[in-house]
Order: structure tokens, then sequence, then C-alpha cells
């Protein structure tokens, strides 16, 4: 009789506090999704240059059933500009070299061309956010996106290493509170200039009435 009697109250306070978690787990997903949208965003995809049958430039680029010949590399890299809304970087293997290693091709429009880079690390320094050190890449191949975050070690030495999502909010969350707090105090700063002409008004006005 008892525990027939106390069970709904039990399942109640159960069912508040589990809507109460989900509640604050999305509001907390929120707010990082929100955080996050402040990050740098870059689409990459990869590119296979080779040598064509008649001495030409040939570029493949993955997703796209069709290849492109081009007469030389500055033709080659027109038309990579010319796919800066839909891709960011291309991650370029060059079959014509020897070596395997990859080299990377930026979409510049703050200069509106092209950007080589030969490591990825100079690349995403070249296009990480000052304020935040976080950068989000759209991997288009893979279908997947990760994070980047910007390690300085040494005043010229730097380097980036993934991250997941978590850690990109936290980083990018303990780089907004010290700006946020800052804005507040030159708000309320602003305000309270504003306000002391209308003070020093009135304390004279008040002055003046108890002279009399």
């Amino acid at each position: 009789m008892f525990i027939t009697k106390y069970l709904p109250s039990w399942f109640n306070f159960n069912s508040t506090t589990a809507n109460k978690k989900h509640t604050k787990n999305k509001r907390h997903t929120n707010r990082s999704n929100n955080l996050l949208e402040k990050t740098y965003k870059y689409n990459l995809s990869r590119a296979v240059i080779s040598t064509s049958d008649i001495n030409l430039i040939k570029v493949e680029i993955s997703g796209n059933p069709e290849s492109k010949i081009f007469k030389n590399e500055k033709d080659l890299d027109n038309y990579f500009y010319s796919l800066r809304k839909t891709i960011d970087i291309f991650k370029i293997y060059d079959q014509r070299k020897n070596n395997s290693t990859p080299t990377y091709k930026y979409n510049d429009i703050a200069w509106e061309g092209i950007s080589n880079f030969t490591k990825k690390d100079s690349l995403y320094y070249a296009i990480a956010s000052e304020n935040l050190g976080i950068l989000q890449i759209n991997d288009l191949n893979k279908k997947k996106k990760y994070y980047l975050k910007k390690n300085t070690k040494w005043l010229f030495f730097w380097s980036f290493e993934k991250i997941d999502q978590s850690s990109a909010f936290q980083t990018v969350y303990n780089k907004k509170k010290p700006q946020e707090s800052w804005r507040k105090i030159y708000a309320f700063s602003l305000i309270a200039l504003s306000l002391s002409p209308a003070l020093n008004e009135a304390a004279s006005s008040i002055s003046k009435r108890s002279e009399k």
C-alpha cells in the first residue's frame, strides 16, 4: 500500500528531473553551436595534377567525374579560383613530381587569387583567426568536419592539432569570455560618461536651491 501510494510521485520527480536535464543539455548545445559559428570554416577537396597525353596539364578533382586540361599553371590556378564559392582549399597531389607529399592551394579572396603552400601548418597559420585560433575544416571527400587548434610554442614556432567539438567550444568560450567582460565595462563607462552632465546639472540645481 505504501509503495503504491508513493510510486506516482517518484515517477513524476524523475520525469521532471529528466526534462530539466534535457533542457539544460539543449541550451548548452545551442550555446556551443552559436559560439562555434564564430570560427572560420573552410571546405577542402583533393585534386590530382598530372601530364596529359599531349604534354599539357591535367587536373582531376575528387568527386568530379570530368578531368580538365590546361596549357599552363596560370590557367590552372584561374580554374581553381573559379571554384571559390564551393571549395576553399585544394589538397594537391602532383604526379609530375617524384615527391608524394601533398601541397596546398588556397582560394584567397582577399588577394583575388591562389595562394600556394608547401606545408599544411603554414596554410593553417595563414588562415587561422588571430583572435580565436580555431579552424573548422569540412572535408568534402570524406564528408566529415574537424577542428584545428593553434598552439604557440615559442614566438615564431607554432603547430596545429586536431580537437573534438567540445574542446573547440571550450577554447572559443575561454577566448570570448574576457572580450565580453571588457565590452560590458566599456558599455557601462559610456553610460556613466553620458549621464555625467545631467548629474552635474542636477547637483548644481540642488546646491543653488539650498543656498536660497
